[in-house]
């Protein structure tokens, strides 16, 4: 049986191509909108799965907000300010939205803790804000029915495998979300969590077996 971590996933995160994302950016300052929103899709479903998971640690904003949601604001921001992205690596596009996705998450929490909705912010997240010609800007996932092992579709492995990793103990689920959802380097994830490159990667192959055993057992229905 295939790992069925690795196979909730199509292929590794986009590879972050120093010309092609500058090239991007030059669109982006040009107005160019539709060429953005096609670069900005192809991180759509990889900083789907990453703001569903991250959203497990609020219960309270969980159960008030979809994560498509935070998403497509995510991605209007960052459609908005594409002219202003610096391209520093591997990683760097999906580091730039998790950041910008978690400032969405951090103003969530905020308000339904605060519990002060004015009317101003009362504005639904999908809200759509117009492109550079004046049309709505819509991000759109592609529907998915491929099954990688016969038994569940990939959308149903893929919520397993979320669900799976929304379960871990902070640690483990950090190193995963920065790795395999948002595609990090060793040296940028090290840092991030403050570990040595060969712990974070120890901690992360602790981290994968823990989910080995915990997903096995779902698919076969036990």
């Amino acid at each position: 049986m295939p790992d069925p971590f690795q196979s909730s996933f199509d292929a590794p995160p986009p590879t972050d191509d120093a010309a092609e994302s500058l090239l991007y950016v030059q669109r982006a300052k040009q107005g160019d909108t539709q060429a953005v929103n096609g670069f900005l899709l192809r991180y759509r479903e990889r900083l789907l799965r990453s703001v569903r998971v991250r959203l497990a640690e609020y219960p309270r904003v969980q159960a008030r907000c979809e994560p498509e949601d935070v998403v497509q604001e995510t991605l209007h921001v960052a459609m908005r300010k594409l002219a202003d992205f610096e391209y520093r690596g591997k990683g760097s596009v999906m580091g730039w939205l998790r950041r910008i996705a978690l400032h969405q998450i951090s103003d969530l929490v905020d308000r339904y803790a605060s519990k002060k909705r004015d009317a101003a912010r009362e504005v639904p997240l999908d809200a759509r804000p117009a492109g550079a010609d004046g049309t709505a800007v819509a991000f759109q996932l592609p529907a998915d029915d491929t099954s990688p092992d016969g038994r569940v579709s990939r959308q149903e492995l893929i919520a397993l495998v979320d669900a799976a990793v929304a379960q871990l103990g902070a640690d483990q689920r950090a190193v995963i979300l920065l790795r395999d959802y948002e595609g990090e380097s060793w040296d940028a994830i090290a840092e991030e969590l403050g570990r040595s490159v060969r712990a974070a990667q120890e901690l992360h192959s602790r981290a994968k077996v823990r989910l080995a055993r915990g997903l096995r057992p779902r698919l076969r229905g036990e």
